[in-house]
């Protein structure tokens, strides 16, 4: 039992425990471990009904844009009026169901289309949640510019609305991008900008998803030890609030932090735990992040089976999400497994894949804004 929680591998035709014994499986249904979850199939019990919308959404926006926003259907905006208020809000429906369903550029399209609508009716709230939106869209297709882009015009749209929040929020993601951009210095200033508002506001909720930016940023930095020590005060605060996506944030960064300390059995427990948060948000992609850890593990620790079985599957996952921020680093420790078993072929495909997905050509083209989380897996 002193070894039950650690993973298992196979050795030849055995199932073995990490000091190399022998390990039995008994129990019902035991096979079906071996068939794809629900999150590598789609969204628990929803993906359909995510489709489903996205195809009530299109038939209703198509019959809208018949009928125009007239008296008695939308918000009583003239005939020739392209779409009006009712037509805002199912072009925003639309694009968040598409989003969902990882059709990225159909949703920034639909956005824009807000956009200009929401600028003609003079919305500043509005014109800021929208370009929050299309920054996180362009975030994670890997398009870092757009992103910042789409931030900084989000926080003067903010500011001009007189709405903190707004503001915060957009500092955040701001902040995030420029740390994935290479630029941590600037990120922890647009981090901790937006930590003063929400600070001032007495906003506990914000104030604990800041602390969480933080604390990824403490750790692309290699502040380990403070990533720790703030870590377990920000999962407190997490923990109070009932938030699993900010929970599973936390515990993402503290296990990659015990990752990166060689502490191989505080990880595997994180890993544990980041599961079971992220299957409670009902979110594929968080499960993908989480996934990223055991495959790191696994790749580590010389479970080499196991890590072939967990990387292609969320290799799988990772390209019907159009995810491009954390795929080419899955695709990259893949790739390494196979070629530690002399399958060279097959790690040259996921590498060149990686690099495609990556954008690591703009180096040599000279590209300002390039993620290095994943460009820099992609060179090596």
């Amino acid at each position: 039992m002193a070894n039950s929680r650690h993973f298992l591998r196979t050795e030849g035709n055995r199932i073995v425990n990490r000091d190399g014994e022998t390990v039995v499986l008994r129990g019902f249904g035991l096979g079906g471990w071996m068939n794809m979850e629900n999150f590598i199939t789609g969204y628990p019990a929803t993906e359909s009904a995510h489709r489903e919308a996205v195809r009530y959404l299109e038939a209703a926006l198509a019959r809208y844009r018949e009928m125009g926003d007239a008296p008695g259907v939308g918000g009583g905006e003239p005939a020739d009026s392209p779409l009006g208020p009712g037509g805002r809000f199912l072009l925003e429906s639309l694009a968040g169901a598409r989003a969902r369903v990882g059709e990225q550029d159909g949703a920034i399209d639909l956005w824009k289309e807000a956009l200009t609508l929401a600028q003609g009716a003079g919305d500043g709230r509005g014109v800021a949640a929208l370009f929050r939106r299309m920054g996180r869209a362009h975030l994670s297709q890997g398009s870092l510019e757009s992103a910042l882009q789409d931030f900084a015009e989000g926080i003067v749209a903010a500011q001009d609305a007189g709405d903190p929040i707004a503001e915060a929020r957009l500092r955040l993601v701001q902040g995030v991008s420029l740390q994935q951009a290479g630029r941590p210095g600037e990120a922890q200033e647009a981090v901790e900008a937006a930590l003063r508002i929400g600070s001032e506001l007495g906003n506990r909720e914000m104030v604990a998803k800041l602390n969480r930016g933080l604390l990824l940023i403490y750790l692309w930095k290699g502040e380990l030890e403070l990533v720790r020590e703030k870590g377990l005060e920000v999962r407190g605060m997490a923990g109070e609030l009932g938030d699993p996506q900010l929970m599973f944030w936390v515990e993402w960064t503290l296990a990659a932090a015990a990752g990166l300390r060689g502490n191989t059995d505080e990880l595997q427990l994180r890993i544990q735990e980041l599961e079971r948060l992220a299957d409670r948000a009902r979110s594929p992609e968080l499960r993908l992040w989480a996934t990223e850890l055991s495959l790191e593990w696994a790749y580590e620790s010389g479970a080499w089976e196991v890590g072939l079985g967990i990387g292609e599957q969320a290799a799988s996952l990772g390209r019907a999400l159009n995810e491009r921020t954390i795929l080419p680093r899955i695709l990259v420790t893949l790739a390494l497994i196979y070629m530690g078993r002399g399958e060279t072929e097959r790690a040259r495909d996921l590498v060149d894949e990686a690099w495609e997905i990556s954008g690591a050509d703009g180096v040599a083209a000279g590209v300002e804004f390039l993620n290095v989380h994943t460009v820099v897996p992609a060179h090596i």
